[in-house]
């Protein structure tokens, strides 16, 4: 890579490592929920018993009325509900990416609300759950 003047790098150069993208807890981002594009749930940084296992669907409901832009959620391994995931669904419609992953008591009716509601869907992860029709 090309330097500047006295061995510095140009602006808004990068090291060459890659930059580290840290996930962001839902319930640590709940109250910037407006600007979010994407929730993620964390994945392996929180033991097993730990606040992520309180979110509940009612949680999810007013969280889909706040946000309202969301593009991107992760709810892997969460036990939520086809309710919640209906009321996600109909306050987000602009939603592309869901992940249900290992979310065991979601069956096929999520799968029709995100179909209904949510016209830019273009990316279900749903192993490991009841759905079976998709």
């Amino acid at each position: 890579m090309p330097r500047g003047r006295a061995g510095k790098r140009p602006p808004g150069a990068r090291s060459g490592r890659p930059a580290r993208r840290r996930r962001r807890c839902l319930l640590h981002t709940a109250a910037a929920a407006d600007d979010a594009d994407a929730l993620d749930l964390p994945r392996r940084r929180h033991p097993p018993h730990s606040h992520t296992s309180q979110v509940t669907d009612t949680g999810l409901a007013q969280l889909g009325q706040s946000c309202k832009g969301l593009k991107k959620i992760g709810l892997e391994n969460l036990q939520v509900s086809d309710e919640a995931i209906g009321k996600i669904a109909e306050f987000c419609p602009n939603l592309g990416e869901v992940n249900l992953f290992k979310c065991k008591n979601i069956t096929d009716l999520s799968v029709a609300s995100l179909a209904q509601h949510c016209p830019k869907l273009h990316s279900l992860k749903s192993s490991f759950t009841m759905v079976r029709y998709c």
